[in-house]
């Protein structure tokens, strides 16, 4: 069983929120995907699906992250608290299925 990382999906979220409130209009779909998504993942995890279903959210949050772009200092902290949040998650994946199988995907 995987665990959330409670208080790292609070504060990404709370993250997400103080960037959507000032960014420009061009990134709001932005921060309104990356919303969606991590309500995604806690959804994935409260209702104990298969882990494949959980790695390939992550993978895609961790992708879209990737190839986008969120400006200023407030992009700055929400891509970070993602990657605290991802990795935490990430980190437990890997435990389960290894590694390889993380990633070979």
């Amino acid at each position: 069983m995987i665990d959330i990382p409670r208080e790292l999906a609070d504060r990404y979220r709370f993250d997400l929120i103080a960037g959507l409130n000032a960014a420009p209009d061009s990134e709001k779909s932005l921060y309104e995907h990356f919303l969606v998504s991590l309500t995604r993942i806690e959804e994935i995890l409260s209702e104990d699906l298969r882990i494949e279903v959980l790695a390939e959210e992550l993978r895609s949050h961790r992708r879209a992250h990737g190839w986008s772009f969120l400006s200023g200092s407030n992009g700055e902290v929400a891509t970070n608290s993602a990657h605290e949040f991802l990795s935490a998650l990430e980190e437990q994946v890997i435990i389960i299925k290894g590694k390889n199988w993380y990633y070979s995907r």
